[in-house]
């Protein structure tokens, strides 16, 4: 069995996640709008398409909304700077901005993890 996870829409604002399989569920698939589109004996169903799907889905895998546009996975953070409002993934990505409204939504645990990381590297534990 192949779950996957899609959209089903409720009304024209309104939507909920489901979990379809693949192989047992789907009639067939089409793309409208640049969307894949799976049909069921139960309805049609469509491929996460906006960042609020996404992040609805997101949110039950551990990911945070911390700026407009931004999900992110904070269990692979390596740090959050609080002064410049900043979340860092180490050497060779991009920082991810928090904006205000999104601060409450990053864990006190990362602000730990820089002076974790340089405890580490001072004893030789890295």
């Amino acid at each position: 069995m192949t779950k996957i996870t899609v959209v089903k829409k409720i009304s024209r604002t309104e939507f909920e996640l489901v979990e379809i399989d693949e192989v047992e569920d789907v009639l067939y698939v089409c793309v409208y709008d640049g969307i894949l589109h799976f049909q069921t004996q139960e309805g049609q169903f469509k491929q996460i398409s906006t960042l609020e799907e996404q992040q609805r889905y997101a949110e039950k895998l551990g990911y945070v909304k911390v700026e407009r546009g931004y999900l992110v996975n904070m269990a692979k953070a390596v740090s959050y700077d609080p002064k410049h409002h900043l979340i860092d993934f180490g050497e060779g990505v991009r920082k991810v901005p928090v904006s205000k409204p999104f601060r409450s939504n990053v864990p006190e645990s990362i602000y730990l993890r820089e002076s974790q990381v340089l405890f580490n590297i001072l004893n030789g534990l890295s």
